[in-house]
């Protein structure tokens, strides 16, 4: 299929949960290209924050927005099935 997303493209669907290796739950948002000339695909990601996290991330205006390749995201992270 030739108009795919690029998020379906890398198998990484808008909104998927993902465990991180070392802890932590994210939600995958966009992938896109971050040269257009390169066409290396990144994913912007968010962390699912606790109370404590989340106070803490304000406390320290923290942005809870990540970004990493495709490659580096698919090697630290490991998709949650849904329910």
């Amino acid at each position: 299929m030739a108009n795919k997303s690029l998020n379906e493209r890398y198998n990484i669907p808008f909104g998927s949960e993902w465990k991180h290796k070392d802890g932590g739950t994210y939600i995958a948002l966009l992938i896109e290209h971050s040269f257009k000339s390169l066409k290396l695909p990144i994913v912007s990601y968010v962390k699912i924050l606790s109370d404590e996290e989340r106070r803490y991330f304000i406390d320290n205006k923290i942005k809870n927005q990540f970004v990493r390749t495709v490659d580096h995201f698919k090697n630290s992270f490991t998709q949650i099935e849904p329910k």
